[in-house]
């Protein structure tokens, strides 16, 4: 009896490690994560990017670990802390304990209660590098600083010094993107210290008041006139993103979006229209596929309406004072290129809501791509067409250039 005990005990015992082991964690990046955020990142310190973040498994944010699986928690610029209490470290390991729960500096603690003194810093910083096929382009990475030798990039930005626009934005948009953390609250732009407007802040520029000002006074219209910037619905010039804020997986990484260099002045009949609708097809794609796509976004042109007086086509900018800067763009663009199969497409939206038609600057070719869920005839949600993207960059100098064999489509 005593021996059938002692094996059975031993057996049980054993049954019971095993099934704990087996269990690991499971956390949601909807209902597992708390503010501020850390860096959620792979223990690997050679990845890169995107490359860099733990990864969700579906479409609903999951993300599982093994029994004693670790990962790398970052607080970049602040302090880990543990159940509300601040350590001294601004990097750490965790590992899986179970459930929910993550071994870290010495204490088993739910993933939820691991948080940061403060929001994680945000680096932005010339690289050195021109861009866009001009020298007065300048190249800004946008990233986290890890420590003296790790910097994450997340989204590289091509900058117009003069006109104080950027003609283009990219990222690596990963396969897991389905899961990205959704309903994060969007935080305000940042001017980040790349704008030279004298006193003038660039959010007051984007206020509707202003806006109308602003544009009424280069169309000789009366300044309260609602001709183009109306005081209630939706024509106004949003702050459009070009990398989009759920382009990305954490709430860390969307808050970085929200800087002046990844934005363009959008009428928000297009924000909220066929834009959103593309980017939402972009996701979709490059989630349902399991593709790693580079995603290029930028602009094209200066948006003419018609002066109130003469009638002649007239250049819109949202900064017009002693100079003009900011201006608001005729178009706006998107190449999604899958790298692996050199396949890609370019999107172009028409910004302006009070166009009756539009002159395709290149070959309409969107019946060759089935997955965008866009209305590009619809006037008010955005004209739009597709473009062959080697043809696109003989128009658009300012995209890059890598090789593409084939239109991007599944």
């Amino acid at each position: 009896m005593i021996a059938q005990l002692v094996i059975c005990l031993f057996v049980c015992g054993f049954v019971s490690f095993t099934n704990v082991e087996a269990a690991g964690c499971s956390i949601s990046l909807n209902s597992d994560l708390s503010d501020p955020q850390p860096l959620y990142l792979k223990p690997d310190n050679t990845l890169t990017g995107n490359d860099a973040f733990i990864e969700p498994i579906d479409d609903v944010g999951t993300v599982n670990f093994k029994a004693n699986e670790k990962l790398t928690i970052s607080c970049p610029g602040g302090k880990i802390k543990l159940l509300g209490v601040a350590t001294t470290k601004t990097l750490s390991t965790a590992s899986c304990a179970q459930g929910t729960n993550f071994k870290i500096e010495g204490k088993t603690v739910p993933l939820v209660n691991i948080t940061c003194s403060k929001q994680a810093e945000q680096i932005l910083r010339y690289t050195g590098n021109s861009c866009g096929n001009a020298d007065y382009f300048k190249e800004i990475e946008m990233g986290f600083n890890l420590d003296d030798t790790r910097f994450y990039t997340q989204i590289n930005v091509c900058f117009d010094d003069e006109l104080q626009d950027s003609p283009y934005a990219v990222f690596d948009m990963t396969p897991s993107i389905g899961g990205y953390q959704a309903n994060y609250p969007r935080p305000n732009f940042k001017e980040a210290g790349f704008y030279n407007l004298g006193k003038t802040k660039l959010d007051d520029l984007y206020q509707r008041a202003k806006q109308r000002t602003t544009i009424n006074k280069q169309l000789g219209l009366a300044d309260t006139d609602n001709k183009y910037i109306h005081a209630t619905n939706d024509y106004y010039l949003a702050r459009g993103h070009l990398a989009a804020k759920t382009d990305f997986l954490y709430g860390s990484q969307q808050r970085l979006t929200f800087n002046f260099v990844n934005a363009a002045p959008q009428w928000q009949t297009l924000n909220a229209g066929n834009w959103l609708r593309l980017e939402d097809s972009v996701r979709n794609f490059a989630s349902k596929n399991a593709l790693d796509l580079l995603v290029y976004t930028g602009t094209d042109g200066t948006l003419t309406l018609p002066h109130a007086e003469t009638g002649e086509e007239t250049a819109v900018y949202l900064y017009s004072e002693d100079f003009q800067a900011i201006p608001v763009p005729e178009l706006f663009w998107k190449v999604v290129y899958h790298p692996a199969s050199k396949s890609g497409v370019a999107f172009i939206a028409v910004n302006n809501p009070y166009a009756d038609n539009y002159e395709p600057i290149c070959t309409d070719i969107c019946d060759q791509v089935t997955w965008p869920t866009w209305d590009p005839s619809n006037q008010k949600s955005g004209f739009g067409y597709c473009c062959d993207v080697n043809e696109f960059r003989t128009l658009v100098q300012t995209l890059p250039d890598f090789e593409v064999k084939s239109v991007l489509n599944g």
